[in-house]
């Protein structure tokens, strides 16, 4: 209600101005032609400090009436008899739709922009905060606590695999699935909370293989080493065996 009424606002001043400023072009003795320029002008500023297409267009409809009526001969009738007046006003109309398409396009265009540059840093946070983290539980920990942060949204993440739902998204790796994000929200989730929990089931994935993939190696290793530790403690007592007889 509050966004509608200061675009109304912004409506009123902006005709407002280019009918003043039109009316002292007029007095100055500039022709309609050029004066239409400034009725151009304010449908195009109507278009960009407002949303939509309705504002923009319309400011067209209205700009086109007070041109008609102020500038086109007759004067002060909204009778139209020159075919060229016509024309002139037509052309305008079209000029004014289109650029209002165009605004309302690049508005649009920004906001998608920012909606990817914010959901980029907030991604890029996420990743930091992996970064050096070791240990599963605090992995998972830090899922929760990002997610909660960003969203608001309480979740549970944990190493369980369950089926993929619209409550459940699947935490996976390299090749494999590693885990779940389960929703614990009732309430239904937008789509650009969405694609933040998605995004994030993702860095887990990634911060989850890395971690699992460096305990295997460690089992591994201590493997080896215990192999190692037997082959040396059999060496020994074969060499001593051998010595005794």
């Amino acid at each position: 209600m509050k966004e509608k009424l200061r675009y109304l606002v912004y409506f009123g001043i902006i005709i407002s101005i280019e009918l003043f400023c039109s009316l002292t072009l007029n007095s100055m003795g500039i022709r309609k032609e050029n004066i239409l320029m400034v009725f151009i002008v304010g449908v195009l500023l109507i278009s960009t400090f407002t949303k939509g297409y309705f504002y923009g267009l319309l400011a067209s409809i209205v700009s086109v009436l007070c041109f008609n009526f102020l500038y086109i001969d007759p004067n002060y009738d909204f009778h139209i008899s020159d075919p060229n007046d016509f024309m002139l006003i037509l052309f305008f109309l079209m000029t004014s739709v289109i650029a209002c398409s165009l605004t309302d396009r690049f508005q649009k265009q920004i906001l998608i922009s920012k909606k990817n540059e914010g959901i980029s840093k907030q991604l890029y946070s996420l990743s930091e905060r992996l970064l050096n983290v070791s240990g599963i539980e605090y992995i998972l920990l830090k899922g929760n606590q990002y997610i909660e942060e960003s969203i608001q949204i309480k979740t549970n993440i944990s190493l369980e695999i369950k089926e993929e739902s619209k409550n459940v998204i699947p935490i996976i790796g390299m090749n494999r699935v590693l885990g779940s994000i389960e929703i614990l929200s009732h309430q239904g989730l937008n789509e650009d909370q969405m694609i933040i929990i998605k995004a994030a089931a993702n860095q887990l994935g990634n911060a989850l293989e890395r971690e699992l993939t460096y305990l295997e190696q460690e089992k591994i290793k201590v493997a080896m080493e215990r192999e190692h530790m037997l082959n040396s403690m059999l060496r020994s007592i074969w060499k001593r065996s051998k010595i005794k007889k």
